[in-house]
């Protein structure tokens, strides 16, 4: 029975069609941009096994398959030539193929890093590249005589070469094809690796005083946000952050979503917010159908996945692709993957985590490292969480570290310590175990009844925290206050602050606490706390999930004044290093040496790229 034609397959190509496959397939994929999936490497290795008498099956002649793979490969890169001359980048933009798209800026990578003539010789032996750069050629003007020698040359070494590699292993080597495609993926290896996509710049790379660092010109800085209409942790240091850039460079804001008309937090007036889909019952997006279509991009493991659609998707990438910030900085696991795939690789691309790598599942963090390793720098707020990433998820040519989030002075007098009110704020979830607060506070309360706590936050507990209040008699002893912004104002009336939570990325209620000059009584919980509390200057931590323990250290506070004040004191003095000035100084540091070692941070992607690449071959060897 004769076995139908499958063009990806060397074998079934050679078998079927001969050395005029070779000629078909090698001037395709070197001459027209549909070629560039096709098995170049691996057809040329596989005629050249197949001329030699030791072949079973199928056997070609040499002169012919070196005939037809000379005229294929150097009349399909003229061609391909010929068409960018004539048709420019405009047919390379239209394409989508990620793949495709990868190739052509690898592609303009090798042009800007090994000149002309080495980098048409050396794209002869990187699978797609040799697709995309005989017309990025012709785009770029290459002189017509200057590119027909190079080519000709690559052309010549590339074909000939893997033919007579073929044909002498095949002729000394029994059942050689047993290892054909190991074989040929370790010769392809061999070859010096271009930059990534993700690497070096295209053309060249920006000078060290670019102006992406401290005392350089201004320059244009973009968060991407989930939500910056809503409340939390990450909203609040952005918009620090955001404020304390604005004051030397252009600052912007792109909230991925909408859902009311104006931010709950303060906006500084010199940052622009650009929200880009609206998911308001009758907002601007409410009839567009790709709302209401599962996002295909964000990736589904992220925690937030629910909330994205194929219009987010769509929006994200659309704004990333024409947008001309020097600096784009994500803030959550999925907006970073956008930041990946779309954001323009001549950016510092910066990845800020304000949850926890060990907060993720395992099939995030798997999604996570494909695309975070094309990234300038992954910035944690803790060292102890950098240093989690730095052994779990190494990412060669990537800076991994750690900056705080920042906190500014609330400009308040500070706490006197007289008020007897503990108060707690955040997010009313079950990781906050505002519950393990309650019921602390419970203990506390019969020592000290004339001592209250109120709670202030918002989320899906609170009808649970409501009952449990009632349960524990409580009633007028515990409040949920609903939500307060600028917490500090309420936080500077209390006498001490309480943190019960099973997890904290950072800690911003800690810190905004401890600028008020109050003492936080805080769980020992990963990874935040312990890198924000001096325990016994400025603060206590306490065992995680230990009721006892938390009302003890309430309750010794409570009886000691004279050691609050002097607690709150220090933790006044302390919470000046999260100082937006000193953390947006930390920024423009991490500019400014991003931009200076690009070259080097290229290198290293690429060596690890091409020695994962040789491991694979290796381990197809021993297998």
């Amino acid at each position: 029975m004769t076995q139908a034609l499958n063009v990806l397959d060397a074998t079934s190509l050679l078998t079927t069609v001969g050395a005029a496959g070779v000629f078909l397939v090698l001037f395709a994929e070197t001459g027209l941009l549909i070629g560039f999936f096709l098995p170049g490497d691996s057809l040329l290795f596989t005629a050249g096994l197949l001329g030699t008498t030791r072949a079973s099956g199928v056997h070609l002649s040499l002169p012919g398959v070196l005939a037809a793979a000379v005229a294929g490969a150097l009349l399909g890169a003229q061609t391909g030539y010929l068409v960018g001359r004539r048709a420019g980048r405009a047919l390379l933009g239209r394409s989508r193929n990620k793949h495709l798209l990868d190739g052509v800026a690898r592609a303009e990578a090798l042009l800007a890093r090994y000149g002309h003539g080495k980098a048409i010789v050396l794209a002869r032996f990187i699978p797609v590249v040799r697709t995309v750069l005989n017309p990025l050629a012709g785009v770029a003007q290459v002189p017509p005589r200057t590119f027909a020698l190079w080519q000709i040359t690559g052309g010549l070494v590339w074909t000939v070469g893997l033919v007579l590699a073929g044909y002498a292993l095949g002729n000394s080597v029994p059942n050689v094809d047993h290892y054909l495609l190991p074989l040929v993926g370790a010769l392809v290896a061999r070859v010096p690796p271009a930059a990534g996509p993700g690497d070096a710049p295209l053309q060249a790379p920006r000078p060290p005083d670019h102006g992406a660092q401290r005392g350089g010109s201004s320059v244009k800085i973009t968060f991407l946000i989930h939500n910056v209409y809503g409340i939390g942790g990450t909203v609040r240091t952005t918009l620090n952050l955001a404020a304390a850039l604005a004051g030397r460079h252009e600052v912007t804001i792109v909230s991925m979503l909408r859902h009311r008309a104006r931010p709950r937090f303060a906006v500084d007036p010199r940052v622009t917010v650009v929200p880009l889909v609206d998911t308001r019952e009758h907002g601007a997006d409410a009839a567009d159908p790709l709302l209401h279509q599962p996002a295909e991009i964000f990736p589904a493991a992220e925690k937030r996945y629910k909330q994205y659609s194929r219009l987010t998707d769509k929006r994200a990438e659309e704004y990333l692709r024409s947008s001309d910030a020097d600096v784009l900085i994500g803030t959550r696991p999925g907006v970073n993957v956008y930041l990946a795939r779309f954001g323009s690789p001549r950016a510092l691309r910066i990845a800020q985590e304000h949850l926890t790598h060990d907060s993720h599942s395992k099939r995030l963090r798997a999604q996570l490292a494909r695309h975070y390793r094309d990234l300038d720098a992954v910035a944690t707020t803790t060292e102890a969480d950098a240093a989690v990433y730095r052994s779990r998820m190494p990412l060669p040519g990537v800076r991994t570290l750690a900056v705080p989030n920042c906190v500014p002075d609330p400009g308040l007098p500070p706490a006197d310590g007289s008020a007897k009110v503990i108060a707690a704020a955040g997010r009313l979830v079950p990781a906050k175990r505002f519950d393990l607060l309650v019921e602390a506070f419970g203990e506390v309360a019969g020592k000290f009844p004339d001592w209250s706590l109120r709670i202030y936050g918002a989320g899906t507990d609170k009808d649970r925290l409501r009952r449990l209040i009632d349960e524990h008699g409580l009633e007028g002893r515990a409040a949920l206050m609903g939500v307060v912004s600028p917490i500090e104002e309420v936080f500077a009336r209390a006498s001490i602050v309480a943190s019960a939570s099973d997890a904290e990325s950072f800690g911003m209620t800690l810190v905004e606490a401890m600028r008020c000059g109050v003492p936080v009584v805080a769980t020992d919980c990963p990874l935040g706390p312990a890198e924000i509390i001096d325990d016994g200057v400025d603060g206590r931590l306490v065992p995680m999930g230990d009721k006892h323990a938390l009302a003890a250290e309430l309750c010794q506070l409570i009886s000691d004044e004279s050691g609050r004040r002097r607690m709150g004191e220090a933790a006044r003095a302390a919470a000046h290093r999260f100082d937006p000035a000193r953390i947006a100084a930390v920024y423009e540091d991490l500019f400014a040496e991003l931009t200076a070692s690009r070259r080097t941070r290229a290198r290293q992607r690429g060596k690890a790229r091409w020695r994962a690449r040789a491991g694979r071959v290796l381990r197809r060897l021993r297998g």
